[in-house]
């Protein structure tokens, strides 16, 4: 994951990551306690750089932890989604 901007944020978020080569990327959103609170996309994605946008309006206020996943490699993320 290169950025999360803004963060903290107040109801969408965009999250911009990079791919070396093309994988079936699947991204999660845990709340603290490591429960899963959404499944956000799983798709085949091309090498290159990618963004896509959080929306947090159906969310409670705190921390999540936004988990990205692509060839058997996971990458985590701390976001702070004020209400």
């Amino acid at each position: 994951i290169v950025d999360v901007y803004p963060n903290p944020f107040n109801s969408n978020t965009s999250i911009t990551y990079n791919l070396p080569e093309a994988a079936i990327v699947e991204v999660a959103l845990f709340d603290i306690a490591g429960r899963q609170v959404s499944g956000l996309m799983l798709n085949y994605v091309q090498a290159g750089q990618h963004t896509f946008t959080l929306d947090g309006s159906d969310l409670s206020g705190g921390v999540y932890v936004l988990q990205l996943q692509a060839n058997e490699r996971a990458f985590k993320h701390k976001l702070t989604l004020i209400k």
